[in-house]
């Protein structure tokens, strides 16, 4: 044998070696089907609020099993017909959907289709990762043809309609049903069946709490496969598509779910995906739902009125409106609540007013209640236009997606205002500062859209809400309120040619004011003369102990709150004012057992004295009066005894008030992720402190 013979031989022998010895290894590394049927039975984690209601499960597998045998007829073939119209002719893998698939992609030259099928979604959904890579397609293809081996048709529906995804945080087909239509899946009718099983490809465009016509359009799609497939007739696909649906009336976002990544992080972190996801555990936190729930609704409320200055700007998508009989719904009263913030969709707009599309019933927005579209934010740009007349044709077309806030629904109408997705976005903490329980946490606007946490994890300048840092620290030095600083302008040379100059927000300089006036009306120069004189070394080392972490400035612009905090470390430090100068670490965990109930962690009350009392009793007192005379006005409840401050940043990048009652400290920061402006003149006074007042009266009526 010649050399080159020899060595296209080996060369052989190589490949035939390592083709093996891949196809050994992906096949030992799938699952066996027995782990994917077992997956169902785990228990998962149970967590509760401050008043022992479940609030939340974490488990990969979906809470409410159901047989596939107490699933209608229609559900299981609409949903072989859109997901796998060949489902009882394969073995897993359906060669013919691939090669069309395959065809079509070249067709487009892109992805249009794929080829996975019912047992191919159900092998990534159920064990495999989602991620698209050679590897994970293999060994999905591997362990779809292992399962077909080993389960019927009739199971392998029955574990997949039980763990796909519906959107809103909901798998499984049981929990789909309750949540789109208040009712288990063993009584979906034919035109529900439809529109469920066409939420699977797409949960977020296609689901009808967000877009109702484009759901029905969906649902339109799987009824025509339903009668190509002989699965319908043409008069049971007509009767169904014009069929009214009663979409469920309960609002589906999760308030709690900011505060539930935390608590899920810390679990994942502690005790790791098998004990958290699989053995179980039960947790009791600290939030109190109902409190999370006023926070929640409070800030979605307070960013969308404030959004309005920022001009028109929410128009982004558009949808194709087919059709068909939209408007009518089976229950008696409109299923809505005054305040509800809901998407809509543009069905048809007069000069004067607008019809819209909410969760398929028709609405009406009347011009009056859109006058503020008048100013238009062009966000390519940045550039703001101002109409004259408003014409709502000009704004609204058919087919627009928005937002609506319902405004009435008596004597069977609903009547809606014009809102729009805030591009700000806001904060909201509230501690129990005599246990350092976190109450509440709300770290955005929505979770669904953006889940950072802002209340955890966003790095803000605090402006004057850090001023009573430097207080409290001039008090534990021997300062008094009555001691007197002086407001005239200063010049600070911060070396390298650079000169800090101070103004105060007014433009104006008040001679000789007391520690008390400088807080209350909030006094950039009395501040930064009062810091110059503590200098920053000692004020460095005073905020940390109260708990503010950061990369502070050394120079004096630290007296007006220049340095990076996130909104819980102001919330911790406030409350050490309030708590008579005992700071504790926020809890969010009370106590944990395991699955046979067993404690396995149980917080303890931990704290530390880092001012005195008497330095806490005087800064809580000044605190007030900002709240009754100065410049945090805006909170003032009567009736109700409240310190706080308010915080602006340059060029109005950051709007804060942080404050307390007797009981709660409450927190509330407004801005744009990006750090550009929120508006002119757009102050803690203006932004955060409304919102506050909003949280604290509400909260006050709970209790």
């Amino acid at each position: 044998m010649s050399l080159f013979k020899k060595i296209v031989f080996y060369m052989i022998l190589l490949i035939i070696f390592f083709i093996s010895s891949f196809s050994l290894y992906l096949v030992m590394s799938i699952p066996s089907v027995d782990e994917l049927v077992s997956a169902n039975s785990s228990a998962g984690t149970k967590i509760f609020d401050r008043n022992n209601r479940l609030i939340a499960e974490l488990k990969k597998e979906p809470i409410d099993f159901i047989p596939v045998e107490k699933l209608p007829k229609d559900l299981i073939n609409a949903v072989v017909a859109v997901e796998d119209s060949r489902f009882f002719q394969h073995n897993g893998v359906d060669l013919v959907s691939i090669v069309r698939a395959l065809l079509s992609d070249v067709f487009h030259l892109s992805i249009k289709e794929g080829g996975s099928t019912i047992t191919q979604q159900l092998s990534r959904t159920i064990y495999l990762s989602t991620k698209k890579t050679f590897l994970r397609k293999v060994s999905e293809i591997l362990l779809s043809i292992k399962i077909e081996t080993k389960l019927s048709k009739e199971k392998i529906l029955e574990l997949y309609l039980n763990n796909v995804y519906f959107g809103h945080g909901r798998y499984g087909i049981e929990n789909a049903s309750r949540l789109y239509f208040d009712k288990p899946a063993s009584e979906l009718t034919l035109p529900e069946a439809a529109m469920l099983a066409g939420i699977i490809k797409s949960p977020s465009n296609y689901s009808p709490l967000i877009n109702f016509i484009a759901a029905t359009n969906r649902q339109a799609v799987v009824l025509a496969l339903m009668e190509k497939n002989g699965f319908l007739r043409r008069t049971d696909r007509e009767a169904a598509e014009l069929a009214p649906l009663s979409i469920s009336p309960e609002t589906k976002s999760d308030p709690s779910s900011y505060f539930m990544q935390v608590i899920r992080a810390y679990l994942l972190n502690k005790y790791g995906y098998q004990k958290v996801y699989k053995e179980g555990l039960n947790v009791y936190t600290t939030i109190d739902l109902n409190v999370q729930t006023i926070a929640w609704r409070t800030l979605r409320e307070g960013l969308t009125e404030i959004d309005k200055e920022t001009g028109w700007h929410s128009v982004n998508k558009k949808i194709d409106i087919l059709d068909k009989k939209i408007g009518l719904n089976t229950n008696k009263s409109l299923p809505f609540h005054k305040g509800d913030i809901l998407p809509a969709v543009v069905l048809h707009s007069t000069k004067d007013k607008s019809f819209v599309s909410v969760r398929g019933i028709v609405g009406l927005i009347d011009k009056a209640d859109a006058q503020w579209i008048k100013k238009i934010f062009i966000r390519d740009t940045g550039k703001t236009v101002y109409l004259d007349n408003l014409n709502m044709q000009f704004i609204l077309k058919p087919g627009d997606v928005i937002q609506v806030k319902i405004k009435d629904t008596t004597k069977g109408r609903l009547h809606l205002y014009l809102v729009q997705k805030p591009l700000i976005q806001g904060v909201i903490i509230a501690i129990e500062q005599s246990t350092g329980h976190v109450l509440a946490l709300q770290g955005g606007y929505d979770f669904e859209e953006s889940e950072f946490n802002r209340a955890m994890s966003a790095k803000r300048q605090p402006g004057s809400v850090f001023k009573p840092i430097i207080y409290a620290l001039a008090l534990e030095q021997g300062y008094k309120r009555s001691s007197m600083l002086l407001d005239q302008p200063i010049s600070i040379n911060l070396g390298n040619g650079k000169v800090y100059s101070p103004e105060n927000y007014d433009k104006q300089f008040r001679g000789m004011v007391t520690m008390d006036d400088a807080l209350k009306f909030s006094i950039n120069t009395a501040a930064v003369r009062l810091a110059q004189e503590l200098t920053v070394e000692n004020i460095v080392s005073f905020s940390k102990k109260m708990g503010i972490q950061s990369d502070y400035p050394n120079n004096l612009s630290i007296a007006l709150g220049t340095m990076s905090v996130t909104p819980i470390n102001i919330a911790s430090a406030y409350a050490a004012f309030a708590n008579g100068g005992f700071i504790r670490e926020p809890v969010f965990v009370r106590y944990i057992n395991d699955k046979d109930g067993y404690i396995i962690e149980k917080t303890t009350d931990s704290k530390t004295q880092v001012i005195s009392s008497n330095t806490a009793k005087d800064i809580t007192d000044m605190l007030k009066e900002v709240v009754t005379s100065g410049t945090g006005q805006n909170a003032r409840i009567e009736g109700m005894s409240l310190a706080g401050k308010t915080g602006t940043t340059d060029d109005y990048r950051d709007a804060w008030f942080a404050g307390y009652s007797e009981n709660l400290t409450v927190v509330v920061w407004a801005g744009m992720d990006d750090g550009s402006t929120i508006g002119d003149n757009a102050t803690g006074a203006t932004i955060a402190a409304p919102i506050w007042k909003t949280f604290m009266q509400e909260l006050s009526r709970l209790r």
